[in-house]
């Protein structure tokens, strides 16, 4: 390799590497240090590297893409000196390596590739940047360039690499070797995209980019009972029909109903709405009583937990609509308008909200379990290895 060459490719390396731990520690901080300030690339929300860090896209199996960038760049340099390498005498098996110029080439391109659809996701998906990782976009590229400058056609270069990984796997010792570190990397892998081991939270933004991408409940049920009719675990769920966290939750409560026995759910209505809730000073969810007063009147059907698919899922704009979606789900519409609209409904709705209110809650999604009131949307494994410490078991 020519030493301009090798200067190059190991300062950009080196760069790389460097804004490759910073994004490391940005990610790190972003997600676990609650009292962690903005970094200095997240400027608005486009530009927001924080931002972009604190999403699902920013793990690959199990590992943050900023580790990843760190194996990239001490790889090429790796490649970069590997002629010098071989010549040390036990690390003679070095000698497969014949054209590392093409390696470099090779790796940096293929980088760069997927450095443009990581591009394409955070354009057009997360729609935020990140300038960091952009900056390494293009370092990706500018290696491939300084590899194939003044040596072989790109396509002559890729051949190399081909021809070699061919020539190498012929001998038996070389084979052997590939083989065990392909199983091993494979293994690894397979040990950080099930563990979470690098990226805890990311378990439960797995868990909650899947309910975003639900467009129905898998888990629901009929009739007015969610769960064990007789369990000794009681849980009382509290939700706003019109709270999108609420409307997420609500699979992750259906889910646990179907996976685990002895416990049983118990709805309560707390609409955040101040035409029934004394505790609201200003209009947030209006229509949010309405809905759930018609919840509560499908109860009177043995539809309780139907009419509760259909507010989250449908999300209904008006009376019309929602007895539309109720007559396609088996309703006496005519019933359940009478019954949404009479004092006996208006009555319980109230109850349900001052029962709420003496216990204290202000927001929603709440569940309380025992003693414990817990606030906000939960994952699936933290709901259940709470509900399993109350006594619930699974199926």
């Amino acid at each position: 390799m020519k030493t301009y060459k090798r200067i190059l490719l190991t300062i950009i390396a080196i760069i790389g590497f460097l804004t490759s731990v910073k994004l490391t520690v940005i990610f790190y901080e972003s997600n676990y240090n609650p009292y962690a300030i903005n970094s200095f690339c997240t400027i608005n929300d486009f530009i927001d590297c924080d931002g972009v860090a604190k999403t699902a896209k920013s793990v690959f199996l199990g590992v943050p893409l900023a580790i990843w960038g760190l194996i990239l760049y001490t790889f090429i340099l790796f490649l970069t000196y590997v002629d010098k390498l071989k010549n040390i005498k036990w690390l003679g098996f070095l000698e497969v390596f014949k054209n590392p110029v093409s390696y470099i080439f090779a790796v940096g391109l293929i980088a760069f590739l997927i450095s443009m659809t990581l591009a394409c996701i955070s354009l057009f998906e997360i729609k935020k940047i990140c300038i960091l990782c952009v900056f390494t976009y293009f370092l990706n590229l500018v290696i491939a360039i300084i590899a194939a400058v003044k040596t072989k056609r790109p396509d002559d270069l890729l051949a190399d690499c081909f021809k070699d990984f061919l020539s190498a796997i012929k001998v038996k010792k070389y084979l052997i070797a590939f083989l065990a570190v392909v199983v091993a990397f494979c293994g690894v892998l397979a040990y950080t995209a099930t563990s979470f081991v690098l990226a805890p939270h990311m378990k439960q933004v797995s868990e909650f980019e899947k309910l975003r991408h639900m467009k129905s409940n898998p888990y629901k049920v009929k009739g007015n009972i969610l769960g064990d009719p007789n369990g000794s675990v009681i849980v009382y769920l509290y939700t706003d029909f019109q709270c999108p966290g609420c409307s997420l939750f609500n699979i992750t409560v259906h889910r646990a109903a179907k996976e685990l026995k002895n416990v049983r759910f118990i709805h309560k209505n707390f609409p955040l709405d101040s035409e029934c809730n004394k505790l609201i000073n200003f209009q947030m969810h209006p229509g949010s009583c309405k809905l759930a007063r018609y919840n509560i009147a499908a109860g009177y059907q043995n539809k309780y937990w139907e009419m509760n698919d259909i507010l989250f899922e449908k999300k209904p704009k008006n009376d019309e609509e929602l007895l539309e979606y109720a007559k396609a789900a088996g309703f006496d519409v005519s019933k359940l308008k009478q019954d949404a609209n009479s004092d006996k409904v208006k009555n319980q709705l109230q109850e349900e909200i001052d029962f709420a209110l003496k216990n204290n809650l202000n927001a929603t999604p709440v569940i309380q379990i025992g003693l414990k009131t817990l606030p906000g949307v939960r994952a699936y494994s933290e709901l259940e290895k709470l509900l399993i410490e109350s006594g619930a078991q699974k199926r």
